[in-house]
């Protein structure tokens, strides 16, 4: 995931943040008219960029898509800026398909658009600065940041020389009218909703019920898998390389993260072993995730390892998510014996869990801030984090429930580029307990 900044007309901040999502390139361009537009890019589709320039034309882009012509473009990056540029933006954003969050800034026109896809999967910020915006990925706690909704495209275009007032155009996607007016009107005086919306990318909702289940209705679960297993298909075959690792990375993982202790992974005299994936999947042991792995084992080289992180805070082992891991871990060792499986147990303290919430989680979750978003962000950031104590399927590991790590275990860093979430699946695969329960009971 890359981090895209974007200072329009004001001084520029300095978001250290954005380092942390791009570790592949980080580059700068600077316009005449004051607006300077900064990428920091976590290669996953080819090796582009950011940001991307021609004829006074720019963008930035965070996410992927799906629907270019990979025997005429390098990446989708490059694919998205030829479109934007040949075809415009709002024919562009009609035909592309992929999680992405998108700047695109027109020097000739001192147009600034900006927007989210359609289901708003990549983030992007935007907080008043001096007399002018800022667009970002990740915000932080010293100002007054507005999450852009996924409702449609803005075009944000300043008025006279020094650009202090604006007017933005809203370009809303069918059905999202209402969301683009709510928002611009929170932060810009001068805003328009143009007539003709953006057409929707899903099939609308079927709000009737009948007593009679139509024949074709039948196959739909077949149907389903198949859509799922496509969509796995495509991300994995998609993704490159596993990330870098060297004793560097450990050392600079350390400085950041933890404190060295002797039960630390950040202990300079403790090994510790890169896992070698270039892929991993949220492991909480439910049907979700579990599903993933079993589709993910599918569409990858049996010589590639998978991992699966597993978050458990305080009492480690005897956590529910812990067991229903190991549980699960011990299904797919059964089902998918040929591949080897890095079961990643990350252990987290209750001082170290308050201690990063404050220091990097909060902000990053910023502005969202219920208990249900820092339940779902503290798990997601330990796990994207990487490094835990590792069973190994291909030792013979078994379900246990004991405290402390298993003889079996080793300290071992995730090299995985991408990783997989489940969150939300669990409606569409039956994954709560009365149906596993009713399963299990034939």
């Amino acid at each position: 995931m890359c981090g895209i900044l974007c200072c329009y007309k004001c001084q520029c901040i300095d978001n250290k943040r954005l380092l942390n999502r791009g570790p592949d390139h980080q580059s700068t361009l600077t316009t005449s008219s004051n607006v300077k537009l900064a990428a920091y890019i976590l290669h996953v589709q080819g090796h582009s960029k950011q940001p991307v320039s021609r004829e006074k034309k720019i963008m930035l882009f965070n996410g992927q898509i799906f629907t270019f012509d990979k025997e005429l473009y390098s990446s989708d990056t490059v694919a998205l800026f030829n479109s934007l540029v040949n075809f415009g933006v709002l024919k562009s954003v009609e035909e592309t398909q992929g999680p992405n969050a998108v700047i695109f800034y027109d020097e000739h026109t001192d147009e600034l658009w900006f927007w989210r896809d359609y289901f708003g999967r990549r983030s992007l910020l935007i907080a008043h600065e001096g007399d002018g915006f800022i667009l970002c990925s990740v915000g932080d706690s010293e100002r007054q940041w507005y999450e852009v909704p996924a409702g449609g495209v803005f075009c944000l275009k300043g008025a006279g020389n020094n650009g202090t007032s604006y007017h933005v155009t809203c370009h809303a996607y069918q059905g999202r009218r209402d969301t683009c007016a709510d928002f611009a009107s929170q932060l810009f005086k001068s805003v328009s909703i143009a007539q003709d919306c953006i057409a929707s990318p899903v099939t609308p909702l079927n709000t009737t019920l009948t007593c009679d289940i139509p024949l074709q209705w039948v196959d739909k679960s077949d149907t389903f898998l198949l859509l799922l297993s496509e969509s796995v298909r495509i991300r994995a075959h998609c993704c490159g390389k596993p990330l870098p690792f060297s004793q560097d990375t450990i050392s600079d993982y350390c400085s950041r993260h933890c404190e060295s202790t002797s039960s630390s992974p950040c202990n300079p005299h403790q090994n510790m072993t890169p896992s070698g994936a270039r892929l991993g999947v949220l492991f909480s042991g439910g049907i979700d995730c579990t599903v993933l792995a079993a589709l993910l084992h599918r569409f990858v080289p049996l010589t590639e390892p998978i991992d699966l992180l597993n978050v458990s805070f305080g009492n480690f082992d005897s956590t529910p998510d812990r067991m229903s891991a190991l549980a699960s871990l011990s299904d797919l060792q059964q089902s998918c014996a040929d591949r080897k499986w890095n079961l990643i147990k990350v252990n987290v303290s209750r001082d170290e869990l308050q201690t990063s919430r404050d220091k990097y989680i909060s902000d990053l979750l910023y502005p969202h801030n219920t208990v249900l978003d820092d339940s779902i962000g503290c798990a997601l950031w330990f796990a994207a984090r990487g490094v835990g104590h590792c069973t190994r399927a291909d030792v013979g590991c078994t379900a246990r429930a004991d405290a402390g790590a298993d003889p079996t275990d080793e300290w071992m860093f995730s090299t995985a580029r991408l990783l997989f979430s489940g969150i939300g699946a669990d409606e569409l695969l039956g994954g709560y307990s009365r149906h596993r329960g009713a399963w299990q009971n034939g």
